[in-house]
């Protein structure tokens, strides 16, 4: 009953008038924008609030309503190749780019990438069931832990470490959120940097009470 009350208290604290009129204002310009050349004719979104809607669900979101309809609803055999992880997004660009496979790996050299690999990654390597089985592992066993930890570090005391984590927490939201799941390996190595760091410490401060 009381987290109900709370959490009612928040969202009355974020729905004020101010909030509000950004909103529209945001609203407005992009819309206004989109009024005078709209990108997403082609895709169907034909007038500016279709386009912004579009824009914020439809364009976010393609590689992964493109992977449901490849592997969920037209059955396409899955990879089964669980490293593809470390360079998801590479390899959905490559899977749905039409054009010259040439030219998108030049462009991906140089740093191009579309958006938002992760979850599709996973219903390219497995089926929808073994999906969902593998996010729940992700989610428990590697993002859950590391961001809590990156999240108590920022709290603590040590301001070095704390912007270190801060810079971290940032670098592990992209790694999930674009498929770059190798990306991972500096954050996982700086925990057990900082796990073993604090464990000496509380050895230190133990012994000398003793």
């Amino acid at each position: 009953m009381r987290l109900g009350s709370n959490t009612q208290i928040r969202i009355r604290r974020f729905l004020t008038v101010r909030t509000a009129l950004i909103f529209l204002a945001l609203f407005s310009i992009v819309y206004y924008k989109y009024s005078l050349h709209n990108p997403f004719v082609r895709a169907g979104a034909e007038t500016p609030f279709e386009a912004i809607i579009y824009r914020a669900f439809g364009l976010q979101a393609h590689i992964f309503w493109g992977c449901v309809e490849n592997y969920v609803t037209h059955g396409m055999e899955n990879t089964w190749r669980v490293w593809e992880l470390n360079q998801g997004m590479h390899h959905l660009m490559r899977h749905f780019y039409p054009g010259d496979i040439e030219q998108l790996n030049r462009s991906i050299s140089i740093g191009f990438s579309f958006t938002n690999a992760y979850p599709a990654i996973l219903l390219r390597i497995f089926p929808v069931y073994l999906s969902y089985f593998a996010h729940a592992v992700l989610m428990i066993f590697v993002l859950g832990p590391l961001l809590w930890m990156f999240k108590k570090i920022i709290t603590g005391k040590n301001v070095v470490f704390a912007v270190i984590s801060f810079q971290l927490f940032n670098w592990v939201v992209y790694a999930f959120k674009m498929g770059y799941f190798y990306k991972l390996q500096i954050p996982v190595i700086f925990v057990l940097f900082y796990t073993f760091f604090a464990f000496m410490v509380y050895q230190s401060r133990r012994s000398s009470l003793t």
